[in-house]
């Protein structure tokens, strides 16, 4: 597959379909192809990984719970699976670094507190931890850097 830009995001309709759309050369995207049938109730968090990409998201229900999708080649997604059963106070991000995949976002809690859960092989994840001492008021961003 040749080198693109990808941009994926939360449709602004009703449904919140999952939107992708791709780029050459970072000046001319095609047109976006909506995912009615990945409803998104939140922004999603986007990362590449193994050869994959993932998009992380909040459920566009009451729970809240986590979910999360990939593909191959951007335009063909697998049917989103719960990643752990778990509301999430905000929108989740994703980095791949040290050969896992991790996903942050913000605890239910009182405290609003920061929480991580890894995957080795994009499909299982870890238990989350929390981290108390770090209270966030909105979506964490990640990065990795080498």
């Amino acid at each position: 597959m040749e080198q693109n830009a990808f941009v994926v995001y939360q449709s602004d309709d009703s449904n919140h379909a999952m939107g992708v759309s791709s780029s050459i050369n970072g000046s001319t995207w095609e047109t976006p192809q909506e995912y009615a049938g990945i409803q998104l109730g939140s922004s999603p968090g986007f990362s590449a990984f193994n050869g994959k990409f993932y998009v992380s998201f909040r459920a566009n229900d009451s729970s809240y719970a986590l979910y999360v999708t990939s593909s191959v080649d951007g335009k063909n997604w697998v049917t989103p699976a719960q990643a752990y059963n778990m509301a999430l106070g905000s929108a989740p991000s994703m980095a791949a670094f040290k050969g896992k995949l991790y996903i942050a976002y913000k605890f239910t809690n009182s405290h609003h507190s920061l929480c991580l859960t890894s995957s080795s092989d994009g499909l299982n994840w870890a238990s989350p931890t929390e981290y108390s001492g770090i209270q966030i008021s909105q979506r964490p961003a990640m990065a990795a850097f080498n």
